[in-house]
């Protein structure tokens, strides 16, 4: 059933990750054909802020079907060159994953796990010197955005630079213009110097985490359980948090931490990404993703 404590989404939206999800686009508007849009306007270049979202995994003969609705959806948005389409179904079902992988799309598989009071477990390990602090002023966002940025994988590092300072000042603007979204952007150190970096935010008594970064660098030394450890007894004891709901990749290495920190798998959120539309008809421009 649609959790109540999920207000920016549509009613029809039955999955506990894409409703939390909702809090983290610009806008949320159900369209006539029954699917759901999330979109970033400022951002178009954000792949997993711009997608639709519809019913049901899709059958072996509905990818024209679908990209078609995926471009009426986006056709004021010309600057969302992608196509980014996941299914609200909380048990994951893929449908026809491998004939959307077959035309160039990126299948994108994952966990949705929940934590209680009761759930959490204490990290392994603690670095010394480790804290956690909320991030406070410009100077604080830009470490933390920059931090972030600093692992672009396989993607162009200006443009991703540019969706991790933009991530930054969209979350900044709903903090300010949300007064029912308590919580925020958070930075790990370890004798002082930022290690990572995450976001954790809270509406009535429901909790979600944004973005959990740490640097290459510190990895594998206790910084990543411990400030999500950290960031969820915040979350419990100053805010209130009754559940604090966790997306990560379905068998990473971070899905694992966060499994053996007490989070509980709930569903399985499944969906397909296409960093060009025109990629479709021989062009491989490089866009940003999640």
């Amino acid at each position: 059933m649609p959790d109540a404590d999920a207000p920016d989404a549509p009613a029809t939206l039955v999955s506990l990750g894409l409703r939390t999800e909702a809090w983290m686009v610009e806008r949320v508007d159900a369209l006539p054909d029954g699917a759901v849009r999330f979109s970033c306007p400022r951002e178009p270049i954000y792949r997993w802020g711009n997608l639709l979202v519809v019913p049901e995994a899709p059958g072996p003969d509905d990818l024209p079907e679908l990209e078609a609705r995926f471009d009426r959806a986006f056709a004021h948005l010309p600057a969302v060159r992608h196509r980014t389409l996941t299914w609200d179904d909380p048990a994951g079902r893929e449908g026809a994953v491998s004939a959307w992988s077959a035309a160039g799309y990126r299948p994108d598989r994952n966990t949705v796990r929940i934590l209680t009071p009761n759930d959490l477990r204490d990290p392994p390990k603690t670095p010394a010197g480790f804290a956690l602090k909320r991030v406070a002023d410009d100077a604080d966002r830009r470490v933390a955005a920059d931090l972030s940025a600093a692992e672009p994988g396989d993607e162009d590092p200006d443009a991703f630079r540019t969706l991790q300072r933009g991530r930054s000042e969209f979350f900044r603007a709903r903090e300010r213009s949300a007064p029912d979204l308590a919580g925020g952007w958070f930075l790990a150190t370890v004798d002082g110097e930022p290690v990572g970096t995450l976001g954790l935010y809270v509406r009535g008594r429901l909790g979600r985490y944004q973005q959990v970064f740490v640097a290459p660098e510190h990895r594998r030394a206790g910084v990543a359980s411990s400030m999500v450890h950290a960031a969820a007894r915040h979350g419990f004891d100053e805010i209130g948090a009754e559940r604090i709901v966790i997306v990560a990749e379905e068998g990473s290495a971070a899905d694992g931490l966060y499994a053996r920190l007490g989070f509980r798998a709930a569903e399985r959120w499944v969906g397909v990404a296409l960093s060009d539309r025109d990629a479709r008809r021989g062009r491989t421009d490089p866009i940003t993703a999640r």
